[in-house]
């Protein structure tokens, strides 16, 4: 592959990173936000709330964990700190996360943390068709040694 096919490997990496890295921090606020606005309630109702929530972050922190996990072997191979052939070895690989992983807000619903959970969705698939790539027989790997990340 040339060069520049390579750059634009790089490109696309370091691009998923800082997605990565927006999404987690967005989460973050929010999750701040709403411990500072939402005194602790007791009942049925608000426990139930609560649950659902720390399930949603959960989640997001799952799939956000995978991804930054499979980027910085990434980045480890085209520094030269992992070969190419061993990051294809089922540990430095995608987390397989399968099933469901939210329930789509409905219409009109303004649920922060559910488009949060949403893009992190979108992030990991698209990251999983990355790591799929690799067992292609044309394709040697996603940054090779010396190319950088």
């Amino acid at each position: 592959m040339a060069l520049g096919e390579r750059r634009g490997e790089r490109d696309l990496l370091d691009a998923l990173f800082e997605e990565t890295l927006e999404i987690a921090r967005r989460t973050r606020d929010l999750m701040e936000q709403q411990a500072a606005r939402q005194p602790h309630r007791t009942g049925p109702q608000p426990v139930l709330a609560e649950l659902e929530r720390a399930v949603r972050t959960g989640r997001i922190a799952t799939r956000l964990s995978a991804c930054m996990a499979w980027l910085l072997a990434r980045r480890a191979v085209g520094a030269g700190e992992l070969s190419a052939d061993r990051a294809r070895d089922e540990a430095w690989r995608l987390l397989r996360l399968e099933g469901d992983f939210w329930e789509a807000p409905e219409a009109g619903e303004e649920d922060r943390l559910g488009r949060l959970a949403a893009q992190a969705e979108r992030l990991y698939a698209r990251i999983r068709r990355l790591d799929r790539s690799l067992d292609g027989p044309s394709q040697p790997g996603i940054v090779e040694p010396g190319q950088g990340a």
